[in-house]
């Protein structure tokens, strides 16, 4: 018999669907894919790797941040929105 949990590429694939594409086409916009035509808005990000949360790194006009010295997951490395570069980690 085979298993009654989703696949990996499943569960991935649904998620890009329930997330990106779905609400774009709701919406009447051009995103939610990576194709001809579409925005190329996206980030590029690594969920395995741990940071420490310094809040006077954060890009915000909050003055206060609950998680200011805690580690997390998931490094953004770059942001893309409409086919340019508008953030970039440092090395």
């Amino acid at each position: 018999m085979g298993s009654a949990t989703p696949s990996s590429a499943g569960k991935k694939a649904c998620r890009w669907n329930c997330w990106c594409t779905r609400p774009a086409e709701i919406l009447g916009l051009a995103k939610g894919q990576l194709e001809p035509g579409y925005d190329a808005d996206f980030v590029l990000v690594d969920l395995d790797t741990p940071y420490i949360v310094d809040k006077e790194k954060l890009h915000s006009k909050s003055h206060n941040c609950p998680f200011d010295g805690a580690q997390l997951y998931g490094r953004v490395y770059a942001t893309i929105k409409g086919g340019k570069l508008t953030y970039q980690a440092e090395e």
